[in-house]
């Protein structure tokens, strides 16, 4: 017996035992292979860095050669602004060209060749002087004076060049405006000889930029005081446009009219144009922020011959940076600094790294803000650019490193992993299938074990009382003929009980089958139970409702439908609740190729946890207020198998007033 014993206590470690061993042999094949793919990680990472570094060397190399050349070329005779031009057209980063001549002197100082552009005319002319000294004299606000000044202006200064005739038309206009007089304002302003679309940076007709802008600037408040609100909205946006592109001379005098051409758009819920103007003004200001400190490098040049050689020159704190590329001046050749656009510079930096590595290329500054590139959380490998924007640094995504890491596992590493995977999941699947048959094993016992002491319970009590009466019989305690056969019947009516029961259990026992299933009509079936249990529920006082409407045949056995749908009143009959007036409800009807029958109650109800569990064997709730009639759990459990072997299916959920829904479903007969 203690063999047997300790035998029988080692086949229950087994499994556990080999299940131990199977993670053992796991973890170290999950150690190995961790190493391995470690290892191969490390190398596949030194190689993208340094494929990287290459790939941004190449860039600035290229760039730098580009640059190069463009200096070389920009101190040859020609015409700057033509060159300047052609920079634009073929490199997209270029933004503008600077170039000066060394100082004349040892005392003199470098001078700026190109840009040269001043901006705007002078008021100096005598034309325009002596008008003003008479202005200053009368009443500028009675309309009558305002007229007489500003035919003056226009007729003293007839004849004077183009740029102080249209400085003269805007003393007179904004006379005429300042007077309240706004439509001879716009008329004395329309000068023939300017056109109002033309570029502002057209000088060809001797007009100067800063003139034209003030020009345009006031017809815009003269049409907006005659409520020409639209057309003065769209001269000043245009003119802002137009102010963003030019040179930076040009900008020290006229930038500050661009915001409130933004303001404009802003204020008209335009966001995508205002974005679009920002983004033209914070290029306009670093292109002026650059002419400023190459205008600093003439005032301060180099003193050694080390710093000769060209270099980028940045102001990362400035509100706009710059980038510049920059040659000082010899005693024989000029200097030369040309602006790069760092947005467009990056944008071909990243068409480059996306051809080679994907969308898996981000760019960030020094700061970590996000600069090109999709903003990729996990990046890593980050690669500054060495010599150019050297505050931008490039990383690739660690999706894209996995992505070169995987092939290379190899099929080994592939083996190993697949041996570790499949070790942890028997092994874990061993012991929680061994749990689970414990369980369920001690479940069905407890189980079992209950059903049979109800059952011997209710078969006592009838064999009892047919002992009881069998033995009076025997004794003679009823003389009259009549008393025994009412004893005797009393005898045969407990045995047919005790057999009923006996059969209810041996059939429930055992799975239902269909010998020979025919197609038969559901709705006599189900009525079939309706006329057997509708008495039972008059007598029982509760409120039964019958909807049936007509369905297809269903393949099986008429009887054995009956027989569950009546299981399922009977049900509905023995758990109803006492505080509430019973009501049950019986609907049938067909949902596509399947019939539906329901049987509704406002009973005691299933709590939700046993809903799936009450149709197996021996399955019972307890507990109090669950009604007074006992049971097997077997009711349940042989409409389960009576709607299977029908291939349907059927369900418990709420029903009314926290009762219970039954819904069995059928598959019918394709016509």
């Amino acid at each position: 017996m203690q063999a047997n014993s300790w035998s029988q206590k080692l086949s229950q470690l087994m499994p556990y035992a080999a299940t131990f061993a199977l993670i053992v042999l796991a973890m170290l094949a999950y150690n190995s292979a961790a190493e391995q793919k470690a290892r191969i990680r490390e190398t596949v990472r030194a190689d993208l860095q340094r494929t990287l570094a290459t790939s941004l060397d190449l860039y600035e190399t290229d760039l730098v050669e580009a640059l190069d050349e463009a200096l070389e070329l920009a101190t040859q005779p020609q015409d700057l602004a033509v060159y300047q031009n052609r920079l634009k057209q073929r490199f997209a980063w270029f933004d503008s060209l600077y170039v000066w001549t060394p100082p004349i002197g040892p005392n003199h100082m470098p001078q700026m060749l190109f840009p040269t552009h001043t901006g705007g005319g002078s008021y100096n002319h005598p034309c325009i002087q002596s008008t003003r000294q008479e202005a200053f004299i009368g009443p500028l606000r009675h309309p009558g004076f305002a007229q007489y000044i500003a035919t003056a202006y226009m007729r003293r200064c007839q004849n004077a060049p183009a740029d102080i005739r249209v400085g003269a038309a805007i003393q007179a206009g904004f006379t005429l405006y300042s007077a309240g007089l706004p439509e001879q304002a716009l008329t004395i302003t329309d000068l023939p000889d300017l056109r109002p679309d033309a570029p502002i940076a057209d000088t060809h007709d001797g007009v100067s930029v800063d003139r034209r802008i003030n020009w345009r600037l006031l017809r815009a408040d003269i049409k907006e005081e005659l409520g020409q609100t639209s057309q003065a909205r769209r001269d000043r946006i245009s003119t802002a446009y137009q102010i963003t592109a030019l040179d930076a001379p040009l900008l020290e005098h006229t930038i500050e009219k661009v915001p409130p051409a933004i303001e404009l758009l802003d204020a008209a819920e335009n966001p995508n144009a205002a974005s679009q103007l920002r983004m033209r003004l914070a290029s306009a200001d670093g292109r002026l922020q650059a002419y400023r400190r190459v205008l600093q490098f003439l005032r301060h040049p180099p003193a050694t011959q080390a710093s000769m050689a060209p270099r980028f020159v940045r102001d990362e704190f400035a509100d706009n940076p710059f980038m510049l590329y920059l040659r000082p001046h010899d005693d024989e050749t000029p200097g030369v600094a040309l602006a790069l656009n760092q947005d467009r510079a990056v944008v071909e930096l990243m068409r480059r790294l996306t051809s080679q590595f994907g969308d898996n290329v981000v760019i960030r500054d020094a700061a970590g803000e996000h600069v090109a590139g999709p903003d990729i959380e996990d990046a890593e490998l980050w690669t500054p650019l060495p010599r150019s924007f050297s505050h931008l640094s490039v990383g690739l995504s660690t999706a894209y490193i996995k992505s070169k890491v995987a092939p290379l596992q190899g099929s080994s590493q592939l083996l190993t992993i697949i041996i570790t995977t499949a070790c942890i999941i028997l092994g874990l699947a061993a012991i929680v299938s061994l749990n689970r048959a414990n369980v369920r094993h001690r479940e069905l016992l407890k189980r079992q074990r209950d059903f049979t002491a109800r059952v011997t319970h209710e078969l006592k009590t009838p064999l009892a009382g047919i002992k009881v009466m069998a033995e009076n019989l025997s004794l003679g305690a009823y003389k009259s003929q009549d008393d025994m056969l009412q004893l005797t019947d009393r005898i045969i009516d407990e045995a047919d009980r005790l057999t009923a029961r006996v059969n209810e259990v041996l059939t429930v026992a055992r799975d239902a089958t269909l010998p020979n299933p025919e197609p038969f009509d559901t709705e006599e079936a189900v009525l079939d139970a309706v006329m057997q249990w509708a008495p039972r529920y008059e007598t029982a006082g509760v409120a039964f409702q019958a909807d049936l409407d007509a369905t297809d045949e269903v393949l099986g056995d008429a009887d054995a439908i009956r027989d569950a749908v009546g299981c399922l009143l009977d049900n509905a009959l023995k758990y109803r609740c006492e505080d509430r007036a019973p009501k049950v409800q019986l609907n049938m009807r067909q949902e596509g190729r399947k019939a539906i029958i329901e049987v509704i109650d406002n009973g005691i109800g299933v709590p939700k946890g046993m809903r799936k569990e009450i149709f197996e064997r021996w399955t019972r709730v307890e507990g109090d207020h669950r009604g007074k009639a006992g049971g097997h759990g077997l009711g349940l459990a042989q409409v389960a198998s009576i709607v299977k072997n029908h291939k349907g299916t059927v369900k418990c959920s709420d029903g009314l007033d926290g009762g219970a829904r039954f819904v069995i479903t059928l598959p019918v007969v394709k016509a």
